[in-house]
């Protein structure tokens, strides 16, 4: 027997083993940050329950662009023993039935294998990529940001185009809560993580660094901010599902 539905509190923790089983991480480490996380919600954690067994699991997101509201599909993970079976897929279309009724009838995923998705109405948008950018000058040299610049920069751009995700307190409260290091530049700023350049605004001009960085984003941002392009390296696929255009947004909004 079969039942689709979001989890009770007292399944929090074995929705969590299913995801570090299947994502081989560390349960210690990953419960004590999993109910901390700025989008948990019980409400947006669906499971598969095959016999009363917890069998597979995904997480829903809210995301909103200018022309609306829509879902990201996160952390989709079937226990090794029922794979092959296709009840992520199962768990994928009762997840977007709901959320059709609740007037969130688009969604978008990032895929390694655009096969699975498919076969359930996703199509292939963009590609993730990631990308080296050419030395100048030094960073540190440029005025670090306090999030209410980085809001008007971004806004500002946002509201230029309704493909343009959009970030509601919940969402800055999300892009805050991995360490960033946001630069000023000329017109806008250049945000940085772990290493990668996460948000660029304006487009690519001469980005001032020094260090090793690379751009991290979809092959679309990259061709918009005339990033120059050598030898990218492909990353994930975003995929979406009824949706008719690619949308614009950065990685640091990665769900």
């Amino acid at each position: 027997m079969i039942e689709i539905r979001t989890i009770g509190p007292h399944e929090a923790d074995e929705f969590l083993r299913v995801l570090c089983e299947v994502f081989e991480l560390d349960f210690a480490r990953a419960r004590g940050v999993f109910q901390r996380e700025p989008f948990f919600d019980l409400n947006r954690k669906w499971a598969l329950f095959l016999n009363g067994r917890m069998a597979s699991v995904l997480t829903t997101v809210p995301v909103t662009f200018g022309d609306g509201p829509s879902i990201g599909i996160a952390g989709v993970a079937t226990q090794r023993a029922w794979r092959g079976q296709g009840l992520a897929g199962q768990l994928i279309e009762e997840v977007m039935r709901v959320a059709a009724d609740q007037g969130e009838g688009r969604a978008l995923l990032f895929a390694k294998d655009e096969q699975l998705y498919s076969k359930h109405g996703f199509r292939t948008l963009d590609r993730v990529i990631t990308q080296q950018l050419p030395k100048g000058l030094s960073l540190n040299d440029n005025k670090l940001l306090t999030i209410d610049e980085v809001k008007h920069h971004y806004d500002r751009w946002a509201e230029s185009d309704l493909h343009t995700l959009r970030r509601d307190e919940q969402r800055w409260h999300f892009w805050s809560w991995n360490a960033k290091s946001v630069f000023s530049i000329p017109g806008g700023y250049v945000c940085v993580e772990l290493g990668r350049v996460r948000e660029l605004l304006p487009a690519y001009q001469t980005l001032p660094v020094s260090d090793p960085l690379e751009f991290y984003g979809l092959t679309s941002m990259a061709k918009e901010l005339r990033i120059p392009m050598a030898n990218p390296t492909p990353d994930t696929y975003l995929m979406g599902r009824n949706f008719d255009y690619i949308p614009r947004m950065f990685l640091s909004d990665q769900f």
